[in-house]
């Protein structure tokens, strides 16, 4: 009972943690586009900024992608481990 409930919450956990990651990112994503509306008068600036903030989001987006891959990777693990100790008893 209590390690069932104890994998529901983490799965509950790793569930949560994805949803504000991805909320985030929307959150970035919506500054990116405000910003490059309010800099069209500066087309210099606004030329010269954007391409960094793609920057930022594909790395952003990468290591969020890379974090939620090895906690996923990470959480098949430890239900197997449980799996094969209960096979040896």
């Amino acid at each position: 009972m209590i390690s069932i409930f104890f994998i529901e919450k983490k799965h509950l956990l790793y569930i949560v943690s994805l949803l504000i990651g991805v909320k985030l990112s929307v959150y970035g994503i919506i500054k990116l586009i405000s910003t490059y509306e309010s800099a069209k008068s500066f087309e210099y600036e606004a030329s010269v900024m954007v391409p960094f903030y793609w920057m930022i989001l594909i790395i952003g987006g990468l290591i969020l992608i890379t974090l939620s891959y090895v906690s996923w990777r990470k959480y098949k693990g430890t239900i197997q481990k449980k799996r094969d100790r209960g096979a040896n008893n």
